[in-house]
């Protein structure tokens, strides 16, 4: 194993650096919020279509945009992607504007107008939604709240489980540890265009359970060689890492090959709720296993003794 004592200030810049780039994703290519959570409407059609190059189809995808706004008399936002594996499959995307909502007789005479107006074309719907911006802000801030919750949760369950380890730097630096985690697997979906909905909070959910397991799993190791001095700890610490690095990684691993799976199983039967839960849980696995057997250990490590060490390097 490598000395990640020895390391840690590097390793802790690092992360500093590569959080930085991440929220910085998260304010440059912000994420595209489904209508269940800021509210609007949404509608999806799959389209049995055929297009000679991607000119046609981008021609294909304005017209389509501009039927669509022409129909509902109002501004329509939307994009036309392939649709899992089959050439002549695409997945229609129509979005109104988050104050605005579309009943179902507008629903249906924009079904309608659609099939008439691209008689070439096989429409078909997949999803639709229209949610009021203040229903939807509640909805959201339930789910957020739940996340919060959570979190609450696991600091509390990290401060009567790490005694040994002294529990508030213990705790600390396992929440910073899933806040990392979170925000690299929000910044990934918003890199991957993923829209964000209800099925993503939940991964978040699933993400945090995850991470402090991660977390856990390295401090109970520790646990087993208690020591003294900061540098008896610090024994411990690579004894910890050594001793579960492998399970850890094996175990994450396992879990991402089982939700890619699903992934591809979702993507191919064009089920984007499911999706919209595993593939961004899959990247956040990753970060959290990076967080639990590196970050947060050293970050324990440096609120516990960083102020013992600058001391003890002044005098």
């Amino acid at each position: 194993m490598i000395d990640l004592i020895q390391k840690r200030r590097k390793i802790l810049a690092f992360t500093g650096v590569s959080a930085l780039i991440l929220g910085l994703i998260l304010l440059l290519l912000p994420p595209d919020i489904s209508p269940s959570l800021q509210g609007g409407a949404g509608m999806e059609y799959r389209i049995h279509a055929v297009f000679q190059d991607k000119e046609e189809q981008q021609l294909a995808e304005a017209s389509l945009i501009q039927t669509a706004s022409d129909t509902l008399e109002r501004s329509v936002s939307g994009s036309l992607m392939p649709s899992s594996n089959q050439e002549d499959l695409w997945l229609l995307q129509l979005r109104v504007g988050s104050d605005e909502k579309v009943n179902y007789a507008e629903f249906q005479q924009l079904s309608y107008t659609l099939i008439n107006s691209f008689p070439g074309w096989t429409f078909q719907t997949s999803a639709g939604i229209s949610q009021s911006r203040g229903a939807a802000v509640r909805s959201t801030t339930n789910c957020l709240l739940c996340l919060v919750v959570l979190l609450g949760i696991a600091a509390l369950y990290l401060l009567l489980r790490c005694r040994r380890l002294q529990s508030l730097p213990a705790a600390a630096a396992g929440l910073l540890g899933i806040l990392f985690s979170l925000l690299g697997m929000t910044a990934f979906s918003s890199l991957t265009g993923m829209v964000l909905d209800f099925s993503t909070i939940l991964a978040a959910l699933a993400l945090t359970v995850f991470a402090v397991y991660d977390i856990t799993a390295i401090f109970a190791a520790m646990e087993q060689h208690p020591a003294e001095t900061p540098e008896g700890w610090a024994n411990a610490l690579r004894t910890a890492q050594a001793e579960r690095a492998r399970s850890l990684i094996v175990n994450t691993l396992m879990v991402c090959v089982m939700l890619m799976s699903v992934t591809i199983g979702a993507y191919h039967s064009d089920m984007s709720a499911l999706t919209a839960f595993s593939f961004p849980l899959t990247a956040g696995l990753v970060f959290a296993l990076y967080a639990g057997l590196v970050l947060v250990p050293l970050l324990w490590h440096e609120f516990r003794f960083g102020r013992e060490r600058q001391e003890e390097s002044k005098s």
